[in-house]
């Protein structure tokens, strides 16, 4: 018995000295690191002012013009959203200006897009308007709001939707004979 309380005690006096206090033990934080500590230096920027070149005029309509732009444009999008949302690939094209052709269905600009993480993380190698339209548009552009316009000039606007943090671009569009159609 005396064994057992010797060795209580020896065990007890091991665990005691071994244990501190909150206040003896000092906290060393490790840093994260993807923390950069020390800033990055961006290399300077050389800015090129020409006082000649002209600032562009900022193109100017009425409210009443603007809204009943809006609408076109809003139902325009109404119906693009459920053509793009069915899959409809040759209804889709028919509202794509010329140069949205031109700048789209183009083997270059596709294989560039192609090199985009979230395709590339898919596989997904763009090699027609085709592709396009079904890897690009249709989850992009199915379900899109337009919650503002900016005229460039009389027949061209930009269609942006808004987030509590951003204001996106999601169309460009050209006034046509025909109406509204979608410009690169």
């Amino acid at each position: 018995m005396r064994k057992l309380i010797f060795i209580f005690i020896i065990i007890n006096f091991l665990l005691l000295s071994c244990l501190t206090t909150e206040k003896d033990v000092e906290v060393i934080e490790e840093s994260d690191p993807f923390i950069i500590e020390e800033p990055i230096k961006e290399p300077p920027v050389e800015i090129i002012i020409e006082e000649s070149a002209p600032k562009p005029e900022e193109f100017v309509v009425t409210k009443e013009e603007y809204d009943n732009t809006f609408d076109q444009v809003d139902e325009l999008i109404n119906s693009l959203n459920k053509i793009i949302s069915s899959g409809n690939f040759m209804e889709w094209k028919s509202y794509l200006s010329e140069s949205y052709l031109e700048k789209y269905d183009n083997n270059k600009f596709l294989d560039d897009l192609s090199k985009n993480s979230i395709l590339k993380e898919y596989n997904i190698k763009l090699s027609s308007l085709r592709d396009y339209f079904k890897y690009v548009v249709i989850p992009s552009r199915s379900s899109v709001v337009i919650d503002e316009i900016e005229f460039i000039d009389e027949d061209n606007i930009k269609a942006f939707t808004l987030t509590k943090d951003a204001k996106f671009v999601v169309y460009r569009l050209i006034r046509t004979e025909s109406g509204w159609i979608i410009s690169e």
